[in-house]
């Protein structure tokens, strides 16, 4: 059984993943975040400055859409429109989107058209658990469901473990992290339990990489 390569991902740019984002900057590791333009500055969300801040860092800046909408229920004109103006929108604003996410992790062969279509290299979807290296489809990457308030570190880490033993790689979306009693989604992580999980890749020496270095064939971080 070999190590996996890990991408850890943050998806809709939620104000509390500056707390993930200050936990891999103490342990020297890079993530992927993946934001809705739309949403970027409200309150519950990460600023632009915030966003230029982390790419600054090294983590990677990845387009989310817009509005956040089931793309594959939309006209094919109105889910370009989404994906595209997301990207120029970061792209104006200096950051450098490379890869994409599918809101809800849903896409279609028109979707991914799209994707393609507007400048993306990949996009991440959701099911399928762990990615094959070379990606099978790098506009349909593979990923498990991202994890819940009553996941723990111990089932992260059978994740990886699990990346380990296809040889492969496994790519782990995030969205909220809140200390108990403060969650505002099932869709939350305790920042304690993050930590356990990165110690443990780190005690593992398992590669942390942004989702684009993969792709591309950059450096991991």
């Amino acid at each position: 059984m070999q190590d996996p390569l890990v991408s850890l991902t943050f998806d809709d740019g939620v104000a509390s993943q500056m707390i993930a984002a200050e936990l891999l900057a103490a342990r020297g590791l890079r993530g992927t975040f993946y934001v809705c333009s739309g949403s970027v500055g409200r309150e519950g969300y990460l600023g632009w400055d915030d966003l230029r801040a982390l790419a600054a860092q090294g983590h990677e800046i990845g387009g989310h859409t817009t509005g956040h909408p089931h793309l594959p229920a939309l006209p094919v004109s109105e889910a370009r429109r989404e994906v595209e103006s997301d990207r120029l929108a970061l792209l104006e604003r200096g950051l450098n989107p490379v890869t994409f996410a599918y809101p809800y992790g849903e896409s279609s062969p028109e979707v991914e058209s799209i994707v393609r279509e507007v400048g993306y290299v990949a996009a991440r979807s959701i099911g399928g658990v762990v990615e094959s290296l070379p990606p099978r489809n790098p506009f349909r990457l593979r990923a498990p469901h991202s994890p819940r308030t009553w996941t723990t570190p111990e089932q992260l880490i059978a994740l990886a473990l699990v990346g380990a033993h296809e040889g492969g790689w496994m790519i782990v979306p995030f969205h909220h992290l809140e200390a108990d009693g403060l969650a505002v989604s099932s869709y939350t992580t305790e920042p304690s339990q993050f930590a356990e999980f990165l110690d443990w890749l780190i005690a593992r020496a398992v590669p942390v990489v942004c989702v684009r270095d993969v792709i591309t064939g950059g450096s991991p971080s």
